[in-house]
């Protein structure tokens, strides 16, 4: 039973990995391994700068109405004589409802619904004049083709010939 268990550790000593060997494998392939790292570091940069940046996030976000007692109700009660002294209460009328309503009519949602809704694109996107006269708009014919509705201008990659709603808000929040 003695030399099976000397086997045991003979074997178990043999499969050990020794930790300076692997150290000195890898230092000598060190000029390998950091060309190579160099190479994705700067293939990955690469094309990480040409990608466009096309998501973003954006909230509009509103205060919820509160009829509370208390604090509140006693704030809101001498926020318009504290305005009078220059003071500002916080909770008071900061954010009236003209200004609400002015930044839910600038927003993208809305602007993409209300262009989407009425068909503004080609009148937003590929007009090129319009005769006080007779009312009548004309098109660019490089973007918008008028007799066919289809669309014509020549755009890179992701842009597509037909303009998304996101580049109508920015041509409308730009007017």
């Amino acid at each position: 039973m003695i030399e099976g268990h000397n086997n045991y550790e003979s074997s178990a000593l043999d499969s050990e990995i020794d930790l300076r060997e692997v150290v000195s494998i890898l230092w000598s392939g060190k000029r390998v391994i950091s060309a190579v790292t160099g190479i994705a570091a700067v293939f990955s940069l690469i094309i990480a700068l040409m990608l466009p940046n096309i998501y973003t996030a954006h909230a509009l976000l509103a205060p919820a109405e509160q009829s509370g007692g208390g604090m509140s109700a006693l704030m809101q009660q001498y926020g318009g004589l504290a305005s009078l002294a220059g003071v500002s209460l916080p909770g008071g009328e900061e954010a009236t409802r003209a200004q609400l309503g002015m930044a839910l009519m600038t927003s993208r949602g809305f602007l993409s619904d209300f262009v989407e809704r009425r068909n503004l694109l080609p009148e937003l996107m590929a007009v090129d004049s319009w005769d006080l006269n007779s009312g009548i708009l004309s098109y660019d014919s490089d973007i918008y083709l008028e007799q066919s509705g289809e669309w014509v201008r020549e755009v890179d990659p992701p842009f597509k010939s037909e303009p998304s709603l996101l580049e109508a808000h920015d041509a409308l929040t730009d007017i």
